[in-house]
């Protein structure tokens, strides 16, 4: 295979399977300047000021500061443009493998071309992604291997888990709510939360997936080396979109109902109905964000129960701030 460095410079004939500490060994013994590959290897730098403990990094001392929420939403920026990006370059290697089919060889350079381009960005989103802010609370529910261990982990700072789970899935929820006051309510806000989740999914989902194979997903030359590899790519994509049709549905619905009063209209008085929706869409949105996953997950041979809990917490939570403000 063939990798281009972070200066330009074209490697040719690098075996498949190479890992990057092999591949910088290798560029190193024969002379290559690999000072921006070992730049890539420097410690990450937090968005927030961070206190050391044991000398690690741990989490700030004001989780609820405007700060800590502030770097909670950025991160959902962050992975919206990663899952898009992500989609783009899978995008890229499907297109090049037509257009080869297809006998258009050229299409196919300039498919990898564009492909080559759009990894130094990739690169760069999941850097800022991996140095960000990611709230110990909500990871701590998420790496759970069981749901009473994380049920136990969201018990000990509910608050937190669901203030940061409603901060990172805001830039998601924003698009969806304004949709749900253009054109036809239902379908637009189920079109909205369809589509942004069925892409943010398949991005993330494709990049969990190369980071599971070993790959640094920060660093463009190992993403270069692993779309080089058709065959991984390939079971990458597969994965990613198995999971991201799943997820699209289970989002669509809970989309759609979102501007679905789901009070009973023998129910009298403003406050109680107001209360009574926001209480019913969190608890819907609860159950298909949780089964969504699980079903994502069966689907995929996987087996996350934290992530399926997060799902309920964070889909809950964010559903009630949606009906919330819809209702108002």
């Amino acid at each position: 295979m063939d990798v281009r460095l972070p200066d330009g410079t074209l490697v040719q004939g690098i075996p498949e399977g190479t890992t990057r500490a092999q591949l910088v060994e290798k560029l190193k013994n024969n002379g290559y300047d690999i000072s921006a590959l070992e730049q890539s290897q420097d410690a990450p730098q937090s968005d927030l000021p961070q206190k050391t403990v044991h000398g690690g990094r741990t989490s700030i001392d004001d989780p609820f500061s405007l700060q800590a929420v502030g770097a909670s939403v950025k991160q959902g920026v962050r992975d919206l443009e990663a899952g898009w990006e992500s989609m783009k370059a899978a995008a890229n290697v499907k297109r090049a493998e037509e257009r080869a089919r297809q006998g258009d060889m050229e299409g196919a350079r300039r498919n990898q071309e564009e492909l080559i381009k759009q990894l130094p960005e990739l690169a760069r989103i999941n850097k800022e992604r991996a140095e960000g802010y990611n709230n110990p609370a909500v990871a701590n529910v998420g790496k759970a291997k069981t749901f009473e261990e994380g049920w136990e982990a969201f018990k000990t700072t509910p608050t937190e888990v669901m203030v940061h789970g409603v901060a990172r899935n805001l830039p998601q929820m924003a698009a969806t709510t304004i949709a749900a006051f253009l054109g036809s309510p239902i379908a637009s806000a189920a079109i909205a939360a369809g589509t942004i989740g069925g892409v943010n999914e398949f991005g993330n989902s494709f990049l969990e997936f190369a980071s599971d194979s070993g790959v640094d997903v920060t660093d463009p030359v190992a993403l270069e080396m692993f779309f080089s590899n058709k065959d991984t790519v390939n079971a990458a994509i597969k994965h990613s979109a198995t999971r991201a049709g799943i997820i699209t549905v289970y989002d669509a619905v809970t989309g759609a109902l979102l501007p679905v009063s789901m009070v009973p209209k023998a129910m009298k008085g403003a406050t109680a109905r107001g209360v009574t929706n926001v209480i019913t869409h969190a608890g819907t949105a609860s159950i298909t964000g949780a089964t969504g996953e699980m079903v994502a997950q069966k689907a995929t041979g996987q087996w996350k129960p934290g992530e399926t809990l997060m799902e309920a917490v964070a889909g809950g939570t964010t559903a009630a701030t949606s009906s919330t403000a819809v209702t108002l």
